[in-house]
């Protein structure tokens, strides 16, 4: 519960109702730290609550979502990151941290091969590899399956289309 007063745990579980039986819950498990941990290095989101209705049925509680919000105007300082973040909405794929766990082994690696022959930085040889994987799937925004647009960039800067 942390970060939460138990007011705001109350009003939270008490607002959900159970999908098998409509009836409402009575307590939430949350997952061990390990768990937590190990749930988000393998795939990158957070585990979410584990609610209990009175009947014992179980469900999992919250869901993520998010609201494009348009002030009016355009404030053009923010242009690059508006730009950044509608790429980063038509991502395909996106790396989970234990991708980039991975690259920064076997680019280490592979820097130390290379340090031993060539005379390279091996943590110049890791960083670029790094980068390598989170350009490739930063690409998917461009060639996968929701390709980003001209309209996507046209709303971006100039959202009510004038």
């Amino acid at each position: 519960m942390r970060g939460r007063s138990s007011a705001e745990w109350a009003v939270t579980v008490g607002s959900q109702r159970c999908p098998q039986c409509g009836k409402k819950p009575v307590g939430v498990v949350r997952a061990s730290p390990w768990d937590r941990t190990w749930h988000w290095f393998n795939s990158g989101t957070p585990v979410p609550d584990t609610m209990t209705c009175e009947d014992g049925h179980q469900w999992s509680s919250g869901s993520i979502s998010s609201v494009r919000v348009y002030r009016p105007g355009h404030d053009w300082a923010w242009l690059p990151v508006s730009l950044s973040r509608m790429v980063s909405r038509h991502r395909s794929m996106q790396a989970v941290p234990r991708t980039y766990v991975l690259a920064a082994v076997v680019g280490a690696l592979l820097g130390g091969l290379l340090e031993l022959l060539v005379g390279w930085s091996w943590w110049l040889v890791a960083l670029a590899f790094m980068a390598a994987v989170w350009l490739f799937f930063l690409s998917s925004a461009f060639w996968g399956p929701d390709p980003v647009r001209i309209d996507d960039i046209r709303d971006v800067i100039d959202p009510q289309g004038s």
